[in-house]
């Protein structure tokens, strides 16, 4: 089936899920002696990068082979049983901050499916991590034993969604009957809660040189605010960010542009007041 996303070249992506979840349960058939598990985690995944289109497929599909994510976050998990001088408890917590080795990330649209979307990474045994692992054992009776370790695991992730039939801007939507992420950090294989998800598809000529976000946790874009960027000749300019907070400039390598200042409003520099907000990094352009 003929759809105008053949005639896209490139998708411009930018994804974000978080997973906050803690539970303490009781395993059942335990009465005489409670037996208790526990688990708390609290992480994010982010990814900023471009798909290309892949010639000579039967449907619009686009790739990139080269995709790191970055991760940061945590999680305890643990068992507890006994009374008294009977009690004991094990624990294991396990830490990541950085970014995972690269893999390939395929968006296919299947036009004959209404613009049905698949968004996935596609080989299980890449976004690998290494994450620092504390253990330990302790009971009533004063043994006490701990270890430190490192653990390696990997990030995948699968998800569904319909894409307009007309080629244009697609922004995720926060809970998708169709998802599937698979994480070191949870007790199973996949998360015990599904993430919250924030993310957008666009079509854009290139990566943004800056995006730029307010310093809450949710980093909500801020729109059409102007900033004052220098640029590699040593001269600073303005540039306007759009309506997702996006700042672009035409680049042709590998020119290193800093932001100077970003201005809340429309007044001149010198009557503009300064803004609080933070940077969210972009990758080189490949």
């Amino acid at each position: 089936m003929s759809s105008p996303w053949f005639d896209v070249p490139y998708v411009f992506c930018r994804l974000r899920m978080t997973v906050s979840h803690a539970f303490r349960k009781k395993e059942p058939g335990q009465e005489k002696d409670p037996l208790f598990t526990s688990h708390s985690t609290d992480y994010v995944i982010v990814g900023t990068f471009q798909l290309q289109r892949m010639p000579f497929s039967v449907r619009p599909t686009f790739s990139n082979p080269k995709v790191s994510l970055r991760v940061s976050g945590w999680s305890l998990s643990g068992m507890s049983g006994g009374k008294g001088s009977g009690a004991w408890e094990t624990g294991t917590r396990k830490d990541f901050t950085g970014n995972t080795t690269p893999g390939s990330v395929n968006l296919e649209i299947y036009p004959d499916e209404g613009h049905q979307t698949n968004f996935h990474t596609r080989d299980d045994d890449k976004f690998g991590i290494k994450l620092a692992t504390h253990s330990w054992e302790r009971s009533s009776t004063g043994f006490n034993q701990e270890a430190r370790d490192t653990e390696e695991g990997h990030i995948s992730f699968f998800l569904q969604q319909p894409f307009p039939a007309k080629p244009g801007e697609v922004r995720l939507k926060d809970k998708l009957p169709d998802l599937l992420l698979n994480t070191p950090f949870c007790l199973a294989v996949t998360a015990c809660e599904p993430p919250r998800i924030s993310g957008s598809f666009r079509l854009t000529p290139g990566l943004p040189a800056f995006r730029i976000v307010d310093d809450t946790v949710d980093q909500n874009p801020i729109p059409h605010c102007r900033v004052r960027v220098q640029c590699p000749d040593g001269v600073a300019r303005e540039f306007v960010a759009d309506d997702a907070g996006e700042v672009f400039i035409p680049r042709s390598g590998k020119e290193v542009y800093t932001l100077l200042e970003v201005l809340e409003d429309a007044a001149p520099v010198s009557l503009s007041r300064p803004v609080g907000w933070t940077v969210e990094s972009m990758p080189a352009l490949p």
